[in-house]
């Protein structure tokens, strides 16, 4: 039976899934394209076929990962939401996909562990510049919100969003070091509450 493109996506998903596994297991450097084969059960060639070698497939699982969230916010957007309540529906979405997608949960923690080698850092400048454009867009989100009244007047904009942001990457981290004790999913939106509460106007 011929193979159709989406068997063909199919096929290359499920092997970007089980290589996140194997990454998470054995780290950048020390994983073979030949335990990813092993562990998904197929060729190394079927592999080469798909990605062509290990730092092209890791390259589109990091993808994968940064076109969800910008599909994700991009969702949101179109919501056509107040600043803030924009900016909390993305959090609070974050969170859910965090507990919700293994996939991109564990990915985020390979990028967190994996050293930077030659043939990786231009994913790292990638991530780099998306922090920063997330950044600029948060503290403009801020700035709307502030000259609408919605937060406090003295709120320094870029120093709020440099804490947002840190918080934000703390409660994930935080929340995988206590063994993931509490749902992200059910108090998704209180955290997301709780990240502004600070600086609302009353």
């Amino acid at each position: 039976m011929r193979r159709t493109k989406a068997d063909a996506e199919q096929t290359r998903m499920q092997l970007m899934k089980m290589a996140v596994k194997v990454f998470k297991d054995k780290g950048y450097v020390r994983t073979r394209l030949d335990d990813i084969a092993k562990a998904a059960g197929v060729t190394r060639g079927a592999i080469y076929h798909h990605f062509g070698n290990k730092a092209k497939l890791f390259k589109a699982i990091h993808d994968e990962n940064h076109d969800m969230v910008d599909r994700m916010i991009s969702d949101v957007m179109n919501e056509a939401l107040a600043p803030i309540e924009g900016i909390k529906k993305v959090l609070a979405t974050l969170l859910i996909r965090v507990e919700k997608d293994e996939f991109f949960r564990e990915f985020q923690e390979i990028m967190e562990k994996t050293k930077l080698i030659d043939e990786l850092q231009p994913l790292q400048r990638e991530s780099r510049t998306k922090n920063s454009e997330s950044f600029k867009m948060l503290a403009q989100a801020i700035e709307e919100a502030k000259e609408e009244g919605l937060v406090r007047s003295d709120v320094d904009s870029q120093l709020f969003t440099f804490t947002l942001m840190g918080s934000f990457i703390g409660i994930l981290r935080f929340w995988r070091e206590t063994e993931e004790t509490i749902s992200l999913e059910k108090n998704a939106n209180t955290i997301a509450e709780y990240l502004f509460s600070g600086i609302m106007d009353k």
